[in-house]
């Protein structure tokens, strides 16, 4: 049986085949998802979390919450998902106190955990007062793709679209968001 809510988190980075693959995981769980984009503003958190250091540098964070909502609702449509489907919002996972204003409390929140940040996400959400599934608990050599291997690639001039949904290679070479990383590096 499916749940009426849901809701699934991310940074989305650069927007990946694994990110899409939790996506799926909760979409076939749910009748709604809800999408939410973390790390509104990255330089005001520097910091904040000792389970992720990285999460808040500038260069791991090359695009707008705009850009990122672009990206997955160009994925999710690709997809063959219908807009009522799935809602995507920021979600300020690093002001805690906030959460309850951006997400409905009877959502349950889907997570995969790979590492210490996926451990500490899930108990400020239950610390939040909020409901979490864990839909996957894997070893974190179990995180086969990941944003910032996808960026470096991009610096490097190699080849990363096979790592991306094809929405999100189209719109990132079509803005030139690929030379924006490139230069902040």
């Amino acid at each position: 049986m499916k749940t009426r809510l849901a809701v699934v988190s991310g940074r989305f980075q650069v927007l990946h085949n694994q990110h899409l693959e939790y996506i799926r995981l909760a979409m076939n769980k749910s009748e709604n998802l809800i999408i939410g984009i973390t790390n509104q503003n990255p330089i005001i958190k520097v910091g904040t979390y000792q389970e992720d250091k990285n999460r808040t540098n500038l260069k791991n964070n090359p695009f707008t919450y705009y850009e990122r909502y672009m990206m997955i609702k160009n994925t999710m449509l690709e997809a063959g998902y219908l807009p009522e489907q799935f809602d995507i919002v920021p979600l300020p996972i690093e002001e805690p106190d906030f959460l309850k204003n951006y997400l409905p409390i009877d959502a349950i929140h889907f997570l995969t955990i790979f590492d210490d940040w996926g451990r500490k996400k899930k108990q400020i959400l239950e610390d939040a007062g909020f409901f979490v599934e864990v839909l996957k608990d894997r070893p974190i050599e179990e995180k086969f793709i990941c944003s910032t291997q996808i960026r470096d690639l991009i610096v490097r001039g190699e080849e990363w679209k096979y790592l991306v949904p094809p929405a999100v290679f189209k719109y990132i070479t079509e803005n030139k968001l690929d030379q924006r990383i490139k230069s902040n590096r």
